[in-house]
């Protein structure tokens, strides 16, 4: 049985756009939804028999969209 274990920072993450959701852009709002679909289905299809997401590609496009919007990143980057 493979063990499904998320990373923590791609879950603060997901985190911290919803806690400061309200407060963002209409555009990142969208941005934002966007993010989070697209990581709610890679794990989805990941448990369902599919390859591990990308999370470091989750990271860096959360990292975009708060560039965009002139806002720190929410994750560290190299």
């Amino acid at each position: 049985m493979t063990d499904f274990v998320i990373p923590e920072d791609i879950r603060e993450g997901y985190d911290i756009f919803i806690h400061f959701f309200l407060d963002l852009t209409d555009t990142m709002q969208e941005e934002v939804r966007e993010w989070r679909d697209d990581l709610k289905i890679a794990i989805r299809v990941w448990k369902a028999g599919g390859k591990e997401p990308d999370w470091n590609g989750f990271r860096e496009s959360a990292n975009e969209i708060c560039r965009e919007d002139g806002m720190p990143s929410i994750f560290e980057e190299e």
